[in-house]
């Protein structure tokens, strides 16, 4: 298991196919899943956490994308384990740990999320150790089974969306965009069989999908 604090190569396959969009959209992945550099600031300074408003559109699919197509070629994968822990008792008050795993390399993360409005949510996230991960993961909130998902991060008209292709619940693909403004127009990839938008339907939120005693099929 690799150190988060370890310099490491990620390879996306062939090397000759190395496609330039995603050299070039590689500093925003690593933005989104935590490696920032006032991120990396933080932790050897020991600033305890990081705090932003959250604007996100997302989208259900219809059916199995193909991986192969498309920008989804390019795609980088992460592998995401996440857990709901107890945490404050109002309603829209959200916490979650989460593992991200891309290869051997590892890191960990405390979240705190809560609601502001269409779209619109606040997170508040630090990073944690894997001893902490692990002694949180003992309060896992009741009647709820870990997220388990592959994350594929990908450029699409100077879009950065990630695509969650999830084991558990399995056969759910949900896509995300992140915006600086709710009502920026979106342009969805036309191999894409999007369903409909799901922004504000409480029943594809992680933390709903997480919940065991859920047996509904995904309409």
């Amino acid at each position: 298991m690799a150190d988060a604090t370890k310099t490491e190569t990620i390879t996306f396959g062939d090397s000759s196919a190395m496609h330039s969009e995603t050299v070039k959209f590689l500093p925003v992945v690593l933005a989104r899943m935590g490696f920032k550099i006032r991120r990396l600031a933080a932790d050897v300074f020991g600033c305890p956490e990081e705090k932003h408003e959250e604007i996100e559109r997302r989208f259900l699919f219809s059916k199995p994308p193909d991986f192969a197509k498309g920008a989804l070629r390019y795609a980088i994968k992460i592998y995401i384990e996440q857990i709901y822990i107890r945490a404050s008792k109002k309603r829209d008050d959200k916490c979650r740990i989460r593992k991200c795993s891309v290869g051997e390399f590892h890191v960990y993360y405390k979240t705190k999320k809560y609601k502001l409005g269409h779209g619109r949510k606040c997170e508040i996230e630090k990073r944690i150790s894997k001893e902490e991960y692990l002694r949180l993961s003992t309060f896992k909130e009741r009647d709820t089974k870990t997220i388990v998902k592959t994350r594929y991060c990908f450029l699409y008209k100077n879009q950065y969306f990630e695509l969650d292709a999830f084991h558990n619940p399995p056969n759910l693909y949900i896509l995300e965009i992140e915006l600086r403004h709710i009502n920026k127009q979106v342009k969805l990839p036309p191999y894409f069989c999007i369903k409909r938008e799901i922004t504000d339907e409480p029943a594809y939120s992680n933390h709903e999908l997480a919940r065991i005693k859920q047996t509904r099929k995904h309409n």
